[in-house]
């Protein structure tokens, strides 16, 4: 059988800048779910030891690319604080209050206001509740901000981290433009968590006013949500039968896998045809399960309600099939969240529990189904 032959050049210095990333994600520590963001930030910023300039081996275009995945990237979605070791420190596991030193930024009402609603929303804080939250408030400095000034500079250690209440900001990496911040968002968590230095510069395009936090601070704060995160998770895990036969480390490294999601009333998680890319559990809320009817494509049959505990979402990755069935919210709803590549890589104790209930869920729709011909 005749074969096609292509002619490879291997680029001078590819191998050394593969060994040094590599050496690089080995002594940082890296997850495999943050590899393909550190990878993205390891060699826009350059850090490999080799002589060879990332500038003479990419073209224009993969350059363009990696600016365009960098703007629609999350600052911090994708990398989903798991394990403490990725912080970069020791931790300690047996925390169970955030104690921090007493502070004494004044803050006026507005201004207090602004930190209570933006915390929040950001996601190294998701998991403090009201209490934590006006606790750190105290901990979060002003800053105001003249155009054309450097707050971050590109492979230097970082300080702080900054919230924007207003502004305009730039995000550049090897003095080209990345991002822009526009009265909102937050940056320089990154070079914190990691122990690494600035991924990226940050310029000030106009005048504004910042809230930064910093490092010391804000390790502490980010472990302990990190924790208390786990062992919401964990609790949660250990009420579902499906699990029960996953020993500790095993249930514990679902609960780091999993990310947390929110619907509104009337939302659509997944819809029936769908590709399938994760299974759910529901924190809190009720999904319905609906499925079109065979006579009449334009009506649907409820087939299931789930309830705090119930999952769904499974069987389409057990049997790589698409979408069997639209879940709707019927309430606001907390769902988490556990994509294919954990729910393969970790559910396999449980995976004959899942098709056993898989199997049964199926005659059970097929029964609902004959009753409305």
């Amino acid at each position: 059988m005749n074969r096609n032959t292509i002619d490879v050049t291997i680029p001078d210095g590819l191998h050394e800048m593969l060994e040094d990333f590599v050496r690089s994600v080995i002594s940082s520590k890296i997850k495999s779910r943050d590899l393909y963001k550190y990878a993205y930030e390891y060699f826009l910023s350059n850090k490999t030891s080799s002589e060879t300039n990332l500038n003479d081996i990419m073209d224009d275009k993969t350059e363009e690319c990696m600016r365009t995945a960098f703007e629609n990237l999350d600052e911090y979605e994708n990398r989903r604080m798991t394990r403490p070791v990725l912080f970069g420190d020791t931790f300690n596991p047996e925390i169970e209050k955030l104690v921090l030193s007493i502070s004494t930024n004044e803050k006026s009402p507005e201004e207090h206001h602004f930190l209570q609603q933006t915390i929040p929303t950001t996601l190294p804080f998701r998991a403090l509740d009201y209490d934590q939250i006006e606790e750190i408030i105290q901990y979060f400095q002003s800053y105001n901000v003249k155009s054309g000034e450097i707050l971050m500079k590109e492979k230097e250690e970082g300080d702080y981290f900054y919230l924007i209440q207003t502004g305009i900001y730039e995000a550049l990496i090897n003095n080209k433009q990345v991002k822009i911040y526009n009265n909102e968002g937050s940056f320089g968590e990154l070079a914190l968590l990691y122990r690494q230095p600035r991924s990226a510069t940050i310029r000030a395009l106009t005048d504004g006013k910042l809230w930064r936090m910093n490092r010391d601070i804000f390790s502490k704060v980010v472990r302990f949500v990190a924790f208390k995160k786990r062992q919401r998770h964990l609790e949660f895990l250990k009420n579902c039968q499906i699990l029960k036969n996953m020993n500790e480390k095993e249930m514990l490294d679902v609960a780091d896998a999993l990310k947390c999601e929110e619907y509104k009333r009337g939302d659509t998680i997944i819809h029936e045809g769908d590709n399938a890319d994760a299974m759910y559990f529901v924190q809190s809320g009720n999904v319905e399960i609906r499925i079109r009817e065979l006579s009449n494509k334009t009506d649907y049959i409820v087939v299931k309600t789930c309830q705090p505990g119930d999952y769904f979402g499974e069987r389409a990755l057990l049997y790589n099939e698409r979408r069997a069935a639209t879940a709707i919210a019927i309430t606001h709803c907390q769902l988490l969240v556990l994509d294919r590549a954990d729910f393969n890589r970790l559910l396999g104790s449980a995976k004959d529990v899942l098709k056993r209930n898989a199997e049964h869920y199926k005659t059970i729709v097929k029964d609902i189904q004959n009753k409305h011909m």
